[in-house]
């Protein structure tokens, strides 16, 4: 009787030490840009100028790109909606 407690002990302490919680997954980050959505082979980096959008489409309210110049930057203000989904998909 007492190999049986001891036992079923053992097997109860293994099954604790087995169920372990899962890891909590942290959620993806968002991809970081990393090139001006007009000139798709210009970068861009943290200390690039950055555009707001100002539309109505509420996917990217909230958000901004980066560009690479000035002459990106008229471009861009002036079709955010087309711009905008180069960076941050249809």
């Amino acid at each position: 009787m007492n190999r049986l407690v001891i036992a079923l002990v053992a097997v109860s302490v293994a099954a604790a030490a087995f169920a372990q919680k899962p890891k909590p997954v942290a959620p993806a980050k968002a991809k970081e840009q990393t090139n001006c959505p007009m000139m798709t082979n210009k970068k861009v980096d943290a200390h690039s100028k950055s555009v707001a959008y100002a539309g109505k489409n509420p996917k990217y309210k909230g958000k901004s790109v980066k560009f690479c110049c000035g002459m990106c930057e008229a471009a861009i203000k002036k079709d955010q909606d087309k711009y905008f989904a180069v960076v941050f998909g249809k």
